[in-house]
């Protein structure tokens, strides 16, 4: 089993929640989706942040992305901002585990230190953005429970819509409803619900492309929250493929130095 970052194209697997035994449509959509999203390697990216207030203005931040396939545990993600200048060199690592939750690092440039991200802060705001600490990063596809729910046309393409549930304990998040399309298995939108089971965000992803080996990986994704207005748009430029990437280049003691 494989796993994948959520900043370019998110989530999969498990059983279905509250014991209920294993739903076999649930686990046909999923391992299929989590195979064609297998096999990257490694990946560079840039990405472009614009936050949006709901009086419409916007602040911009621009980083790059590192991402590196561990088979066998869990995958690695480090994100650098570059722009504004105020957050330059700011680095968030994030290490996930198939069967623990994931280990995030923090690297404050103007303090000169990394601190480790408690599981009980992830739940608050990526940045300022709309994303959480849990939202971004690398997010192990084994780490939620899966139910099928319908299968139906969003925006013209037909989806299998699925719900997930997340194992870990400390999530903000009671369930979500994931929808991908029934082609290529790409994912197009996930609503939230958060442990009162208010639909509180709604991520939608589009502009999908086709890169080496087949991967499809979307330009764009847009999360809003539903009761402030806000939101936050990723757009992704310049990915390179199988670029030699390392375990050293995602030590949390070298934080600070790319």
């Amino acid at each position: 089993m494989s796993k994948f970052t959520l900043l370019i194209a998110l989530l999969l697997i498990g059983a279905p929640a509250w014991g209920q035994a294993p739903d076999p449509r649930a686990e046909s959509v999923v391992d299929e989706a989590d195979r064609r999203l297998s096999g990257y390697g490694d990946f560079t990216a840039t990405m472009t942040m614009t936050l949006r207030q709901s009086d419409g203005s916007e602040r911009v931040r621009e980083m790059h992305i590192l991402g590196l396939e561990v088979p066998e545990d869990g995958d690695k993600t480090l994100v650098v901002f570059d722009l504004p200048r105020d957050l330059q060199g700011t680095s968030i690592l994030t290490v996930t585990h198939p069967d623990s939750p994931s280990d995030q690092w923090l690297y404050l440039p103007a303090l000169r230190r990394t601190r480790r991200i408690a599981t009980s802060n992830r739940s608050s705001s990526f940045m300022g953005s709309e994303f959480t600490f849990e939202d971004i990063g690398s997010q192990d596809l084994r780490q939620y429970r899966y139910r099928y729910l319908r299968e139906e046309t969003l925006d013209g393409t037909a989806s299998y819509v699925l719900e997930r549930f997340p194992i870990e304990e400390g999530s903000a998040y009671a369930r979500q409803v994931l929808w991908w399309d029934t082609g290529e298995y790409r994912l197009l939108r996930v609503d939230y619900y958060d442990r009162e089971d208010a639909h509180v965000k709604s991520l939608r992803l589009d502009g999908y492309q086709q890169y080496e080996g087949g991967q499809w990986r979307p330009d764009r994704m847009v999360m809003n929250e539903l009761t402030s207005g806000k939101s936050t748009t990723l757009e992704w430029s310049e990915y390179a493929f199988a670029t030699g990437l390392s375990d050293r280049d995602f030590d949390p003691r070298r934080l600070g130095r790319r």
